[in-house]
């Protein structure tokens, strides 16, 4: 079972919510180009504002206040998902990535868009 999520103002952009929990280090990422120093969840929202995520990020996302995201329902067949990261050589590997493009760059050129170009960040703290 998942959540869906909708933002009441944005569209087509990647929400970037920056969690209070600290990492063990500070991790460059590849999404957004930033040095997280929290968990960070990236949330792709669609042309109507809405996302699917986890019971768990739900739960995580929850945690904080002031966030402008509402329950508008569970979605009892989520898509599935993954989080593409690539190695040091531009390379991305696993099982579940078979159908995949085995470059990032390559799974970019591939897309219609890529809807990370317009990113709005969001720090928040503990409710």
């Amino acid at each position: 079972m998942a959540v869906r999520l909708r933002h009441p103002e944005l569209r087509d952009v990647t929400f970037v919510v920056l969690h209070y929990r600290p990492l063990t280090e500070p991790w460059l990422c590849p999404k957004c180009n930033m040095l997280h120093e929290t968990k960070a969840y990236h949330l792709a929202l669609d042309s109507s504002g809405e996302i699917t995520v986890s019971d768990e990020v739900y739960e995580r996302l929850a945690e904080l206040k002031n966030l402008p995201l509402v329950k508008v329902g569970k979605d009892p067949f989520p898509k599935a998902q993954a989080m593409l990261i690539p190695d040091a050589s531009g390379r991305v590997e696993g099982p579940h990535l078979e159908n995949l493009p085995k470059r990032l760059d390559e799974a970019v050129a591939r897309a219609k868009y890529v809807r990370s170009l317009k990113t709005v960040i969001a720090r928040s703290e503990r409710t």
